[in-house]
């Protein structure tokens, strides 16, 4: 009766606090935790390292051809400069031939700079698709590493 009073629980009434009230309690309501064979582990790790080693040897793969596209690409902008450059270079009063030669000859330096930059746009591309397969790859490998 005192530890009623004290805590302020007073006057004391049997019908306030039941038998149950006081029945001790599980100490946690999580399930208890399924074992898995070790062999299917290891089995499942594997194959997640695999596919995440697989993915960042075509994440690499990418890049590098991503870094040669990208290399090639500004030599074709450089050739497509140098070309209009020559185009609007200020002291061409030549004759009628000889501008026409040089106009010929700046078209022919544009034409190969946008044919260049195609090229290696196309590159860049198939860069960009490696990196995207990479990419897949390591999702499903850190997917499957995450599903243990």
């Amino acid at each position: 009766m005192s530890g009623f009073r004290c805590t302020g629980i007073w006057p004391y009434s049997p019908d306030v606090f039941g038998e149950n009230d006081f029945a001790p309690a599980y100490a946690t309501d999580r399930p208890e935790p399924t074992t898995l064979t070790s062999s299917a582990d290891s089995s499942t790790l594997h194959q997640g390292s695999t596919t995440l080693h697989q993915g960042s040897s075509t994440l690499h793969q990418g890049s590098s051809t991503l870094h040669q596209g990208s290399s090639t690409l500004h030599q074709g902008s450089s050739t497509l400069h140098q070309g209009s450059s020559f185009l609007s270079s200020p002291g061409l009063l030549l004759s009628h031939h000889q501008r026409s030669s040089t106009l010929h000859q700046g078209s022919s330096s544009l034409h190969q700079g946008s044919s260049s930059l195609h090229q290696r746009s196309s590159t860049l591309h198939q860069g960009s698709s490696s990196l995207h397969q990479g990419s897949s790859s390591l999702h499903q490998g850190s997917t499957t590493l995450h599903q243990d």
